[in-house]
């Protein structure tokens, strides 16, 4: 279940990260796998994401709830973005 997940905008962009775990944390807060400064990314407050491995593929989940637009995240595409 590895993924590699590439920042694409912010400023952070073009960082990539690797994950070997089954659920990864996306947001402001402390703690977070993935940690945004909201001073240089005011997007981001209050927005969070977590990334899970169910059933053999990745999906997102957005407050307690599998977020329908994104449900297949599957790690072989070259590109996955969350917004």
């Amino acid at each position: 279940m590895p993924i590699r997940i590439t920042i694409l905008s912010g400023d952070r962009q073009g960082q990539q990260l690797e994950f070997d775990q089954a659920t990864i944390e996306i947001g402001d807060q402390l703690g977070d796998d993935i940690r945004f400064d909201v001073t240089a990314n005011p997007g981001i407050r209050d927005r969070r994401v977590t990334l899970k491995w169910l059933n053999g593929s990745w999906s997102a989940v957005s407050g307690g709830v599998i977020d329908r637009k994104s449900t297949r995240l599957n790690s072989s595409h070259a590109n996955i973005s969350y917004a």
